[in-house]
């Protein structure tokens, strides 16, 4: 279905789609690898929109060490017990 799709694409003569359809024909092997093997990098992106949302809330601080401190904190999976605090 897709390389009827590439087909119909470089004929319609949109110059997106005829770009899309190229590149779409310039790495078969690895689009039908994705495809069977289910990959994504939907977990990578979503990781880098939360580290977006740390570097938010870092704003202000004085170093990158800060911010990654914070970024550890916040995505790293540890609950550390912090003083006074029960």
């Amino acid at each position: 279905m897709l390389g009827r799709w590439c087909a119909w694409a470089v004929r319609c003569c949109l110059p997106s789609f005829t770009r899309l359809a190229k590149r779409i024909r310039a790495h078969p092997a690895a689009i039908d690898a994705t495809f069977k093997r289910g990959l994504s990098n939907a977990r990578v992106e979503g990781l880098n929109t939360r580290l977006r949302l740390v570097s938010r809330m870092a704003y202000g601080f004085h170093s990158t060490a800060a911010f990654i401190s914070l970024g550890i904190l916040k995505l790293g999976g540890l609950c550390p017990d912090f003083p006074g605090r029960a």
